[in-house]
Order: C-alpha cells, then structure tokens, then sequence
C-alpha cells in the first residue's frame, strides 16, 4: 500500500508540473487575445 501512494503521489506532481507547462502558454496566448486594462 506504500508503495502505491509512493508511485500515484510521484504521478501525481509529475501531472502538476505537465499541466503548468501545458497551461503557462495557454494563459500568454489568452492574454495577448484578451488585452487586460
């Protein structure tokens, strides 16, 4: 049972850094579509 936490929370901060890079340039391109005041 360890080990599986070990493994799902590894996966888990492995997803979070993925989804930061996948969402870094979504927000820039949003942002230059949508000028902000």
């Amino acid at each position: 049972m360890w080990v599986i936490w070990c493994v799902l929370r590894g996966w888990l901060l492995e997803e979070q850094t993925t989804l930061k890079h996948l969402v870094s340039p979504l927000n820039k391109l949003r942002s230059l579509l949508l000028p902000t005041k």
